[in-house]
């Protein structure tokens, strides 16, 4: 319901990342239970995710990372036309909270996940930014950074939400049994049926 700018630097939200937000509204009132929480959002391109959390939750304190200036631009933009209060670093994913040394109750992210392997339709080739497209490791590489690095920014408890591409449930249970072990975490259909949100959580 919020009107967003993009441009030739953002990815155009899909449907899919509102169900993201929804889960993520969801889950913290099942874990934190209306609590004052801080949020990050890795990788935030236009800003949609973070800015439907600051708007929808009063108690979320959320920032945002991403690489690109000229995404960030777009993202604070979009913040200050929608009212919404939202701290933004330039970095790459995880790096600059953890240069500064913040912690965080809960992560969320839509990174880069298409493999180079992938076909993809010429019209998204053609009109968005291949850094918010593409990654390597057949898509997995910026799930692998977050989640290898994540420790170093998450409270306890904390949750973990990523979006993905529907034929990576495997690939992303395997790196969250080797970074979080521990963790309950449960893999959620969108509203085509694909496989497209992995929620992981930590107590």
């Amino acid at each position: 319901g919020y009107k967003l700018k993009v441009s030739k630097d953002v990815l155009i939200p899909r449907c899919e990342t509102e169900e993201l937000v929804g889960y993520a509204l969801e889950y913290y009132d099942e874990i934190f239970k209306c609590k004052k929480v801080d949020v990050c959002d890795i990788g935030t391109g236009s800003g949609a995710i973070a800015v439907a959390l600051a708007k929808e939750e009063p108690n979320m304190k959320v920032s945002a990372t991403d690489i690109s200036k000229d995404a960030l631009l777009i993202a604070k933009q979009n913040a200050k036309f929608n009212n919404a209060d939202i701290t933004f670093y330039e970095g790459d994913l995880l790096e600059p909270l953890i240069k500064e040394n913040l912690k965080f109750d809960i992560l969320i992210s839509n990174p880069p996940y298409i493999a180079y392997t992938d076909e993809v339709d010429p019209l998204v080739i053609s009109n968005e930014p291949h850094l918010a497209l593409f990654a390597d490791d057949l898509g997995m590489a910026c799930y692998d950074k977050i989640l290898k690095d994540a420790h170093k920014i998450l409270n306890t408890p904390n949750i973990i939400l990523f979006q993905h591409g529907y034929k990576q449930k495997e690939l992303m249970q395997e790196l969250v049994d080797k970074y979080f072990p521990e963790s309950t975490c449960e893999v959620i259909k969108d509203l085509s049926g694909n496989d497209r949100i992995t929620v992981i959580i930590n107590k």
